[in-house]
């Protein structure tokens, strides 16, 4: 598989050239007379590269989904390898307000359906639920098929959880299988406003039973 015209930061290892864990964002960030460098010399959790906030809070996440990633290169294991990071988007910019995303997402169909048809994932996370809404939309739907495989019905989740006394902000959470892909959506690790470690660690139960189910399927857990 090349990777030369995959928009990737993660290095090609055995264990994501096909049936990986997608991690799909929406685009990449800061500037685009900076752009991101499309590839790194190692896998996704590797503390070495790409040590920045967003990729920092989705490490956070997996370990409160009871799967935590190893982040040293002799300790990594073929889990670590299978993860492969992309973005839905082609594009790079600082923030995305003022976008309509869901039609963003529509009018970049191509570039979503090009990385997915490339890097063959079992498992994709969202990291915006409007990515689920979208495949699941009537300008999308029949090609989500056409590429995955007939749809089950979609489950969005939100949970009342309190911290402190206080009732946390809600969040959708999206889980739904195309064909034998696992999709899981969740929110924006650092783009969306009042998002909190403990809401997400609510969704544990319902999350890591599918990471486990991924694993096994892979070979990764006996």
């Amino acid at each position: 598989m090349s990777y030369r015209k995959l928009n990737v930061p993660t290095a090609s290892f055995f264990e994501n050239q096909k049936d990986g864990l997608m991690i799909c964002g929406i685009n990449w960030g800061g500037s685009p007379d900076n752009p991101s460098e499309e590839e790194s010399a190692s896998f996704f959790s590797d503390i070495r590269y790409n040590n920045y906030r967003y990729r920092t809070k989705l490490l956070k996440w997996f370990e409160l989904f009871g799967h935590p990633l190893q982040v040293k290169e002799e300790t990594a294991g073929p889990f670590e390898r299978s993860i492969v990071q992309t973005n839905w988007l082609s594009s790079q910019s600082q923030s995305m307000r003022g976008k309509h995303l869901p039609s963003e997402y529509v009018r970049e169909w191509e570039n979503f359906e090009f990385h997915v048809q490339q890097l063959h994932p079992k498992f994709i996370i969202f990291l915006s639920v409007t990515m689920l809404g979208t495949l699941n939309s009537r300008n999308c739907l029949e090609k989500a098929r056409r590429l995955f495989g007939p749809e089950a019905p979609v489950q969005i989740l939100q949970k009342d959880v309190t911290s402190g006394g206080k009732l946390l902000k809600r969040f959708r959470i999206g889980i739904q299988k195309f064909g034998d892909i696992q999709i899981v959506a969740l929110p924006h690790p650092t783009g969306s406003i009042g998002l909190s470690d403990e809401y997400i660690r609510e969704f544990a139960e319902d999350i890591s039973p599918l990471l486990d189910h991924y694993k096994i399927v892979r070979g990764f857990k006996a």
